[in-house]
C-alpha cells in the first residue's frame, strides 16, 4: 500500500514543506515549497532566539490587534500548505531552539524499561517542572553495556502558540520531530566522509534559525544545541557556547579532543566565524546546496517508522479529535445518502407501480369488450359440452344403478344432479345386499366416490342413503 507523508518545518523566516510518497518500490520526495512568513525581521534583530512568529506573551502589547497580527504570519503560511498540499494532517519539524533537547546513556539491561526511565530522566532535568511535557525519544546508539538516548519535548508556550496557527489552518499533527535530525540524515555521508575521526563538533547553519550545534562522539550525537546565533553575530557568545557544550560532552561521554569541525551553510559564513570554529579543530566547510534536506531528512525518517515523536499531548488530542469528527461526519454521510436512496426507491416505486397499474388498467379496459365476448363463447362451450356429454346423462346413470340393483332391494328416492351426482335412499331385505350394492357402484366407472351411510334396521327391512358423485371432492 502506497504510503505518503506531508512534512512541514518551521524555519527562521519561513514555512518549507515536502511530499513523500512511497509506493513499496521506490521513495520520492515531490512538491517541496517555502512559504516567507508576511512579516520579516529586521537586520540585527532575531539573533540571539527563534525568528519564529512570537509568543504574544512574551511582550506587553498596546491592544489584542497587534497580538493578532504577530501571530497572522503563521497561520496564514499554514493555511495556504494545507490547501497546496489538500491535507488536514501534516508531520512537522522544528528547530533546536524551540524543543527542549537532552542525550541520555542507561544501562544496556535496562532497554526493556526505557519508556519510564526516560520520562523520569527527563523530568528531573526540565527546566518547566510544573508541566506535563510529552517526552519523544529514540535510541541512538547500543552497545554491549550502555544505550544512548536521544529524548526532546516541547514546552507548553510554545505548543499553545503554534498549536493556536495550527487550529486556526484546521490541521493536525501526526508526528512532531526536530529539522537537525532530518539534517544529519539527509548530511549523514558527508559529515562521515573522514573515518576514525573520534569527536566531530558539526554546525549548521541551514534553516535561518541561527547555528545549530551537534557533538558526536564515534558517530554518535552526545549534545544537540539550538545555539540562536547568526553566523555574523556575537563572536564571544558564540565561543562561549560552543565551550559550554564541549564540557558537557566532556562530562557526558569523557575527555575527548576534537578531531574534526564541520560547517554546513548555504553560503560562506565568514573569515572570523571560521578562524574561531578553527580553535577547536580542523575545519572542513561544506555548502549545501539543497534547501530542503532538513524537511526530507524528517520525512525520510517517518516514512522508516522511526520512534521518536514529539507531539505534545494537546495536538495528540487534537489529532484524535479531528478524525473521530472526520469518521463521525463520513458515517453519517453514509447514513443519509442509505437513507436518502431508501426514500428515492420507496416513492420511486409507488410512481413505478401506480403507471405499471394504470397501464394495466388501460389494456384492460381496451381488451374489455373481447374479454366478454370470449369469455361468453367459452361458457356456452362448455355448455354445450357438458349436455352433450351422455355418459353422465339421466338415463345412462338410471341404467348404471338399476342394474347393478340387487333382488329384495327397493329404491324408495333417487335424486340425480347432472354435475355432481346421485342420491339414492333404499330398503333391503338383507344387510348384505346393501354392501353389495355399494361395492357395485364403486367398482363401476361412472363415479368417483360412493359414500355409505347405513344400513339400519328397521320394521324387519333395513334403510340405506347412498351418494355417488361424478368427481371426488379435493380435501381442505
Amino acid at each position: 500500500m502506497a504510503k505518503t507523508v506531508i512534512q512541514l518545518g518551521l524555519e527562521g523566516h519561513s514555512l518549507r514543506g515536502i511530499r513523500l510518497e512511497n509506493d513499496g518500490e521506490e521513495t520520492k520526495c515531490n512538491d517541496a515549497l517555502c512559504w516567507p512568513f508576511d512579516a520579516e525581521p529586521t537586520e540585527g534583530e532575531g539573533c540571539e532566539q527563534s525568528n519564529l512568529p512570537a509568543n504574544p506573551e512574551d511582550e506587553p502589547l498596546d491592544d489584542e490587534e497587534t497580538a493578532v497580527e504577530e501571530s497572522s504570519p503563521l497561520e496564514a503560511t499554514l493555511s495556504e500548505a494545507a490547501a497546496y498540499y489538500r491535507t488536514k494532517e501534516v508531520s512537522l519539524s522544528l528547530p533546536l531552539t524551540e524543543l527542549f533537547v537532552k542525550v541520555l546513556k542507561f544501562p544496556a539491561e535496562n532497554r526493556d524499561v526505557l519508556d519510564d526511565l526516560v520520562a523520569s530522566e527527563m523530568k528531573s532535568l526540565s527546566p518547566f517542572p510544573d508541566e506535563d511535557l510529552r517526552i519523544g525519544w529514540e535510541t541512538v546508539r547500543e552497545t554491549e553495556k550502555e544505550l544512548f538516548v536521544f529524548a526532546a519535548a516541547l514546552p507548553d508556550s510554545t505548543a499553545t502558540r503554534i498549536g493556536e496557527s495550527l487550529s486556526a489552518a484546521k490541521l493536525t499533527v501526526v508526528r512532531t520531530d526536530a529539522t537537525a535530525l532530518g539534517w544529519l540524515r539527509t548530511l549523514w555521508p558527508s559529515i562521515t566522509e573522514k573515518p576514525g575521526v573520534g569527536r566531530r563538533l558539526v554546525m549548521l547553519d541551514l534553516d535561518g534559525n541561527g547555528w545549530e550545534l551537534v557533538i558526536l562522539d564515534d558517530d554518535t550525537p552526545v549534545i544537540l544545541r539550538g545555539l540562536g546565533l547568526a553566523a555574523s553575530g556575537d563572536s564571544m557568545r558564540l565561543r562561549r557556547e560552543i565551550m559550554l557544550s564541549l564540557m558537557e560532552a566532556d562530562r557526558f561521554s569523557g575527555v575527548r579532543e576534537v578531531g574534526e569541525v564541520l560547517v554546513f551553510a548555504h553560503g560562506d559564513v565568514g573569515q572570523e566565524t571560521n578562524a574561531l570554529l578553527g580553535e577547536y579543530g580542523e575545519v572542513r566547510t561544506v555548502k549545501c546546496e539543497d534547501e530542503n534536506g532538513g524537511v526530507e531528512g524528517c520525512a525520510r525518517r517517518e516514512d522508516e517508522s522511526c520512534s521518536f515523536d514529539a507531539t505534545p499531548y494537546a495536538w495528540a488530542e487534537a489529532l484524535k479529535e479531528g478524525r473521530f469528527k472526520r469518521r463521525l461526519n463520513l458515517s453519517v454521510a453514509v447514513a443519509f445518502g442509505v437513507w436518502l436512496l431508501a426514500v428515492v426507491a420507496a416513492v420511486g416505486g409507488l410512481f413505478v407501480v401506480d403507471a405499471l397499474t394504470g397501464r394495466v388498467a388501460a389494456q384492460s379496459k381496451r381488451h374489455q369488450r373481447e374479454y366478454k365476448q370470449v369469455n361468453d363463447m367459452r361458457e356456452r362451450v362448455e355448455l354445450v359440452k357438458r349436455y352433450s356429454d351422455h355418459n353422465r346423462g339421466v338415463l345412462e346413470i338410471l341404467k348404471a344403478v338399476s342394474d347393478r340393483q340387487p333382488d329384495g332391494m327397493t329404491f324408495t328416492s333417487l335424486q340425480f344432479k347432472r354435475d355432481e351426482g346421485v342420491k339414492i335412499s333404499g330398503e333391503a331385505e338383507q344387510p348384505s345386499m346393501v354392501y353389495e350394492f355399494k361395492n357395485a357402484l364403486v367398482k363401476s366407472e361412472a363415479f368417483a366416490t360412493v359414500n355409505l351411510r347405513g344400513p339400519s334396521a328397521a320394521r324387519g327391512v333395513h334403510k340405506f342413503d347412498i351418494e355417488a358423485a361424478f368427481e371426488a371432492k379435493e380435501e381442505e
